[in-house]
């Protein structure tokens, strides 16, 4: 990891939690947006398939279709629900960050200091989990490498 000169490595983690707050934010509006969408679907679904057993005309096929659809709507629900299990997690990890930093900040020059930086660097790194959070990461420390597929949780 390198660092440029003009910057502390406090000023460095305060950038990442912020950037790793607004990506949550952004990604939280989208979330909702498909939730509320897939909810409206499921409601007209529903009463839709609620006037077809109502008028009892006996069409199978069309209460079938209808019937999936509903069923794919309320699942589409339930797929971008996921968000906020997601979403606690990177701010319990963002959490930890502050909590790093307010450990270190009392070791005197520690946030400053290059050698230092890498070692806390090191205690950072490990925190993330998710592609989301690696890829915010990079913006702020370009150089802290590659990470396995196999390593990242994808919740949804």
């Amino acid at each position: 990891m390198k660092e440029s000169e003009n910057t502390s490595m406090s000023d460095k983690l305060f950038d990442l939690c912020e950037l790793q707050l607004l990506s949550i934010i952004k990604d939280a509006e989208v979330s909702i947006a498909k939730i509320t969408s897939s909810t409206t679907d499921a409601v007209k679904n529903s009463a839709e398939l609620r006037e077809l057993i109502k008028s009892g005309n006996g069409d199978r096929e069309k209460d079938v279709v209808v019937s999936a659809e509903l069923e794919e709507r309320v699942n589409e629900v339930l797929v971008n629900m996921q968000f906020f299990d997601e979403f606690s997690q990177r701010i319990q990890h963002i959490m930890e960050i502050v909590e790093l930093i307010k450990q270190e900040s009392n070791k005197e020059g520690f946030l400053s200091d290059p050698k230092n930086s890498d070692e806390l660097f090191k205690n950072i790194y490990p925190i993330f989990s998710m592609r989301s959070e690696f890829e915010v990461l990079r913006k702020i420390f370009p150089d802290s490498g590659k990470v396995d597929k196999s390593e990242l949780i994808e919740l949804f």
